[in-house]
């Protein structure tokens, strides 16, 4: 950005690695973020937002959102774990696993065999038992017309990552609601991105504590809660979990 198009305000942050730059206006009390989709205006106690892709509108809303239940969730939850959610006669799987390797594959993979679906995204615990993170899944072009093509009539748009940037299909899929104390805790599968076999449960529970939240109503019990949890793991690559799946 050019100075002399912003008179009146400096320029107090700029990375050129990610294409963002900060200016500041004192006399106005005005802030200008310019990022690669998204330029935000703040005067006072006024916030405007300017997107250039109105995909990227739905995208930062959901995110938001999303922000704002997690962090509500958190204050009366012992613990949360970003992981999808799956359920069969009461009884609850857990799919966690770094970016990429599969969960909202895994999800489908498991509505497709009978199983219900109660998040693909963050799963919380508190006393009264499970609550879930309710929202549409998505699916990237490549998935929906290799695996997923029944799917293809429930999408409803485009929707833009905001971390990764990539279009997806949303896909309005609404997910099962059922009462926190009935379910039970079977077993959390750690997806990887490998089809070997070297992946081991010291492996996957690292991976469990990377997608591991504290929660603020068991902050002495974490240990404990996470020793406790971590003897359900098993480590799958997302075709060992579709079979896994099947088979049940």
């Amino acid at each position: 950005m050019n100075p002399d198009q912003l008179p009146g305000y400096y320029r107090v942050f700029f990375s050129p690695f990610y294409h963002e730059e900060i200016w500041k206006n004192d006399g106005k009390d005005s802030l200008i973020e310019i990022h690669n989709d998204v330029t935000i205006v703040s005067t006072g106690n006024e916030t405007t937002y300017y997107f250039r892709d109105g995909a990227d509108v739905y995208g930062y809303l959901r995110t938001k959102l999303c922000e704002i239940i997690r962090n509500y969730e958190l204050r009366r939850s012992i613990f949360a774990i970003h992981a999808a959610a799956i359920e069969k006669n009461n009884e609850v799987i857990l799919i966690t696993g770094n970016k990429g390797s599969g969960k909202s594959s895994a999800v489908f993979y498991a509505k497709r065999h009978g199983w219900n679906v109660l998040t693909d995204e963050l799963t919380f615990c508190s006393e009264e038992g499970f609550r879930f993170l309710k929202r549409w899944p998505t699916l990237s072009d490549a998935s929906l017309e290799l695996y997923f093509q029944e799917w293809k009539e429930f999408t409803c748009g485009k929707i833009k990552s905001v971390l990764s940037k990539e279009y997806k299909n949303l896909l309005n899929v609404t997910m099962d609601v059922r009462q926190p104390d009935q379910l039970r805790l079977k077993e959390i599968v750690v997806l990887v991105h490998s089809e070997n076999t070297w992946a081991d449960k010291d492996f996957g529970e690292g991976i469990l504590r990377d997608n591991f939240i504290k929660g603020e109503a068991g902050r002495d019990f974490i240990p404990e809660m996470f020793e406790r949890i971590s003897r359900n793991v098993s480590v799958k690559c997302i075709r060992e979990f579709e079979a896994y799946v099947k088979e049940r």
